[in-house]
């Protein structure tokens, strides 16, 4: 079965939350679609003062990926 969770990827505390909740789930992972991007926004810097592009389409996925291995 497909599942899917949903998580603001602009904060890196909501990664690891969402982190916690795969994992508390699942055992392991078989396959992981990590897609996630901005392109165009109103508030480009987030309340942590990162650029919000950046944070969600680079280092987001990658923490998520790293907290899931």
């Amino acid at each position: 079965p497909v599942e899917s969770y949903l998580a603001d990827l602009s904060f890196l505390n909501d990664v690891k939350s969402l982190a916690e909740a795969i994992k508390s789930k699942h055992e392991k992972l078989d396959v992981l679609i990590n897609n996630a991007g901005i392109f165009k926004t109103s508030a480009p810097i987030t309340k942590g003062g990162f650029d919000v592009r950046f944070m969600v389409n680079t280092i987001s996925p990658y923490l998520l990926s790293k907290l899931l291995a």
